[in-house]
């Protein structure tokens, strides 16, 4: 059974042109003791990332176009500019921390990012309580590229459908892995992958570019890192890590893993004990990182996109990665203590605007259903905010969408991410409204 810390009753926020946003609501489990105070800043907290002009927005606004978004990184402080009023201020909003990737400087890589919404997450993971990260903003703002890293990884030579079904046979070995007992000659690792074969097998031989690595790709390397060295220092340490990786595409639930997209959408059911799941959904266990990698970019092929007006492949689905964590020690008297806990790891359908996104037929009801679930993820949010007060509200409606029920156990953070061109600048009002609700007093 899982439950709300009880010191998880701020909310914050961080930006930037690239649609970022990370809500951080840790959870813990009943059964983990933890008398002494809770999850690590386990508070809500919203970040803002801005991206850089693209190459259509130069071309329709001039080479240097007038940004419609001011921001001070160093206090979070951004400032939406009206450009009917001479690019006046018309209102200013406050989050966490904001980056600025429009123009190179301090703040504006991967790396910071990483560092100020994805690195405190996993630690409070690490320590045994649920987190969430979530990317939310408007279609074409860089949310995947903030979580997973550029598109060229996902779709080039690296991992070809036809070679994954050709080499298929080679991941039966992964159903195989088993944590180790704890015991004082336990390693606490699972066997049964080559690692630098699966690398190889996964990465198409080539040495992956950290440079631009999004949140995941550096979150998977940290929490094995820390995994590791939470058995170096204890004997009777050991662990098991699991993933999922699935998509919510017109409130429907399809694995993105399960050997080959599913065209038949899973169940979701509650139960007392689990809580809410997806009936059938696959779970894979994982070694390292390569591992967690490999079935992340694999499930990515699979999402379902479409071409806008506003972003060749915009993703028409919600993405959820979870990592489910166990770890298990002997105290004096050899009596287990095990503590779990999951990490979701969010990249939303971008947001839009149906008639600036010029889609019609299936792809009008791919967008109705898109804006009907963030509808009811503010929804969600403003319970939460309210809670966050002691303000009395009704009952949370999770149960509105899939989404907002699915994610109900570690309710923590958006991402969202911000265009800075004039064409969009309503619409990016609406984001930063969702965002300041997380930011309630």
């Amino acid at each position: 059974m899982v439950r709300l810390d009880p010191s998880a009753s701020t909310a914050s926020s961080m930006t930037t042109t690239t649609a970022t946003s990370a809500l951080d609501v840790s959870l813990t489990e009943q059964d983990t003791s933890r008398s002494n105070g809770g999850a690590q800043d386990s508070a809500m907290r919203v970040y803002v990332r801005i991206r850089p002009f693209t190459a259509s927005e130069l071309l329709e606004n001039g080479e240097r176009p007038n940004r419609t978004i001011a921001l001070d990184a160093r206090d979070g402080h951004i400032k939406i500019m009206d450009p009917s009023r001479n690019f006046t201020t018309r209102l200013t909003y406050v989050f966490e921390r904001c980056f600025d990737s429009a123009e190179a400087g301090p703040g504006a890589d991967q790396e910071e990012v990483y560092t100020h919404v994805g690195r405190t997450v996993l630690n409070n993971t690490v320590d045994g309580y649920n987190g969430c990260i979530l990317a939310y903003g408007q279609t074409g703002t860089g949310k995947t590229y903030t979580m997973l890293g550029p598109r060229d990884v996902v779709t080039s030579g690296r991992l070809y459908r036809e070679e994954l079904a050709q080499q298929s046979s080679s991941f039966s070995s992964i159903t195989k892995l088993k944590l180790c007992s704890p015991s004082p000659s336990c390693s606490g690792q699972m066997k049964g992958i080559d690692e630098s074969a699966f690398l190889e097998l996964s990465l198409g031989g080539d040495s992956f570019s950290t440079t631009e690595e999004g949140i995941i790709p550096r979150l998977a390397r940290d929490l094995f890192n820390s995994l590791r060295q939470k058995q170096r220092e204890d004997s009777s340490y050991s662990y098991r890590v699991e993933m999922e990786f699935y998509e919510i595409y017109n409130e429907k639930v399809f694995d993105l893993i399960s050997g080959g997209h599913s065209t038949n959408d899973l169940r979701v059911r509650h139960q007392t004990v689990r809580g809410v799941f997806v009936e059938g959904l696959d779970r894979k266990p994982i070694a390292a990182e390569e591992d967690l990698l490999f079935w992340m970019y694999r499930g990515s092929i699979e999402r379902h996109t479409a071409s806008t007006k506003m972003n060749d492949r915009s993703s028409r689905s919600h993405a959820i990665l979870s990592i489910h964590v166990v770890q298990m020690t002997l105290d004096e008297n050899n009596n287990t203590n095990r503590v779990s806990s999951k990490l979701n790891l969010v990249d939303l359908a971008g947001s839009e605007r149906i008639g600036a996104s010029g889609v019609e037929g299936l792809h009008f009801r791919e967008s109705t259903k898109i804006n009907l679930s963030l509808t009811a993820l503010g929804r969600v949010i403003d319970c939460l905010a309210d809670a966050s007060t002691g303000k009395p509200s009704a009952f949370c409606p999770y149960r509105e969408s899939n989404l907002t029920w699915l994610l109900m156990d570690s309710f923590f953070p958006v991402r969202g991410a911000l265009r800075s061109d004039m064409s969009n600048t309503a619409l990016c009002l609406s984001c930063e409204a969702d965002r300041q609700r997380c930011r309630r007093e």
